[in-house]
This record gives C-alpha cells, sequence and structure tokens, in this order.
C-alpha cells in the first residue's frame, strides 16, 4: 500500500509540477491529502466553484478555519481514492484556475 499511495503522492506533485509550479505545497507526508497554497488575491471560493464544474472536487482550506480567522487561500487535494491517471487528468482540468491573478 505504501508504493500505492507513494506513486499517488508523486503523480499529484509531478502534475502540479507541470501546470502549476509556483503553487507551494504542503502536508504531503500527514496521509492522503495535500495542501496547496494559492497566489495571494486568489478567490479561494470560485476556484473550488469554477473546478466542480468542470468534475474536479476540491475543498478549500476556509472550511476548516475557525469563523472569522483569515489566512492565505488554499486548496485542500484529496488524493487516496483516486488513481494516478484522474490525478493527472483533474489537475490537467484545472491548470489555468490554479494560475496567478491578474
Amino acid at each position: 500500500m505504501r508504493r500505492a499511495y507513494a506513486a499517488k503522492r508523486a503523480a499529484l506533485t509531478d502534475a502540479l509540477g507541470r501546470h502549476a509550479p509556483h503553487l507551494r505545497l504542503t502536508g504531503l507526508d500527514a496521509g492522503f491529502h495535500a495542501l496547496a497554497e494559492l497566489p495571494g488575491g486568489a478567490d479561494e471560493a470560485a476556484v473550488v466553484a469554477e473546478a466542480a464544474g468542470r468534475s474536479v472536487l476540491l475543498h478549500g482550506l476556509m472550511r476548516y478555519r475557525i469563523p472569522g480567522s483569515i489566512g492565505r487561500p488554499a486548496l485542500v487535494l484529496g488524493f487516496g481514492d483516486l488513481n494516478e491517471p484522474a490525478i493527472r487528468s483533474g489537475i490537467a482540468r484545472i491548470a489555468d484556475l490554479l494560475a496567478p491573478p491578474g
């Protein structure tokens, strides 16, 4: 199982490295999710909504924060229940959403 999840983690990091190399990715050693910090000024809720419209389910970090707190926009990327092609395809479908604003 370790090899299988390591391959999924590698698929995620490779896809993000190809399509969104500017994103800071953390939390990979903690399980089946990673945290991707969006560029400053990004609209986390809009990214999540647009990704859903493209059949890519993401969660914004805001939903896990204490109400009223602030922080840099970020996405929680789950990869545990996806296969490697689905991970690569999903990141490719939302690559433009991950680009710096402007």
